[in-house]
């Protein structure tokens, strides 16, 4: 049997309302991106099926209820994940699901703080926090983050001082 490897750009699709159902049946995707789609519906739920997903890209456009759907926390072999510009306010504790993470893009929400468990994301490189006003510190946590190589607390609650659990990143942009 052959595995096909999936990547699917609805970016700048603006006449897509919602995502189409056979696309449920690419089960091998390994990219999503809906960056500037015209999406502005609640995302399905057979998304989380979506086993082998490596890179989703949902930045802009609002979830409901300002959460995470939780879907998306079966999605345990993501590396890359934009959530930028979603409403969001809360992140779950679930987060540590993501324990491949590489990237993280939670820049323009409304995060007021962070969940301990975002130390489970061990291989995590890039995290940007930026434009989340209400974010005044980290989870002294983070401290265990030591592949965090870059990390953007502009414009956040944060920006006269940096917190020591971040210390050890080697490029901050405040």
């Amino acid at each position: 049997m052959i595995k096909l490897k999936i990547e699917i750009g609805l970016g700048g699709c603006l006449k897509f309302q919602t995502l189409p159902e056979n696309m449920r049946n690419f089960q091998n995707l390994l990219e999503i991106d809906l960056y500037k789609s015209g999406i502005k519906k609640e995302l399905p739920e057979w998304m989380g099926d979506f086993r082998f997903l490596q890179k989703l890209l949902l930045p802009c456009g609002p979830f409901v209820d300002e959460k995470m759907p939780l879907w998306m926390f079966n999605l345990r072999n993501l590396i890359t994940l934009d959530i930028s510009t979603r409403g969001l306010k809360i992140i779950p504790d679930l987060i540590s699901n993501f324990s491949k993470l590489r990237s993280l893009n939670l820049s323009g929400n409304y995060i007021e703080k962070l969940p301990a468990e975002i130390s489970c994301l061990t291989k995590l490189e890039e995290l940007d926090l930026s434009y989340n006003f209400f974010l005044e510190d980290l989870p002294d946590e983070m401290n265990m983050l030591v592949n965090l190589k870059f990390i953007n607390i502009s414009n956040t609650g944060m920006r006269k001082k940096v917190p020591d659990c971040i210390s050890h990143v080697p490029q901050i942009k405040k």
